[in-house]
């Protein structure tokens, strides 16, 4: 398999969980896809969406505020 071809590099062959995942692939694309679909399907997949979705909103949060301390710092000592 050349360099560029695939996701835009060769597969591993260091035993890493991605050369396990391509050599799956490889063996069986409509199965190795169809798991991956169940995967994405599961509720497990929705609840961690979720939780990320929170981490991020509360990142944004804190760094809503920290911009509003800092123009309130800047005014105060203006």
């Amino acid at each position: 398999m050349s360099k560029d071809s695939g996701w835009g590099k060769a597969p591993s062959t260091d035993g890493s969980v991605e050369s396990e995942l391509m050599k799956e692939f490889q063996e069986d694309p409509a199965a190795y896809m169809e798991q991956r679909a169940k995967v994405l399907r599961s509720s497990g997949f929705q609840e961690e969406r979720q939780r990320i979705m929170d981490s991020q909103r509360e990142a944004r949060k804190d760094r809503g505020r920290a911009i509003l301390r800092m123009f309130s710092s800047r005014t105060a000592n203006a």
